[in-house]
């Protein structure tokens, strides 16, 4: 796999889903394809993370790496994942900062 993420831009969440606390986790709904996904309790937090502004990759690993007993190169390998995943499924996009 040699997908680079572009992890200075920052990502947001897609209009078209919806998420709800479920548990220690939360549960995303795609409004477009009508699909469910869930997401642990450190997926979750990501996504809350989002949900307050729009943050790049490495502000949502300083604040991993604040809340979680974690070495670095494991949260960047599984953030980098984990953002892949949602980017793939269209739950986030990059904002294009050509706009700014």
């Amino acid at each position: 796999m040699t997908r680079m993420l572009s992890k200075g831009h920052k990502m947001n969440l897609a209009g078209d889903v919806v998420s709800s606390e479920l548990g220690d986790g939360v549960a995303l709904l795609d409004l477009r394809g009508g699909v469910y996904y869930g997401l642990n309790p450190v997926g979750a937090r990501v996504w809350r993370l989002l949900e307050e502004k729009p943050r790049n990759f490495f502000e949502i690993r300083e604040v991993l790496l604040d809340e979680y007993d974690v070495s670095p190169d494991v949260c960047e390998r599984e953030l980098e994942l984990l953002l892949w995943d949602l980017l793939e499924r269209r739950l986030i996009y990059v904002e294009d900062e050509s706009r700014v």
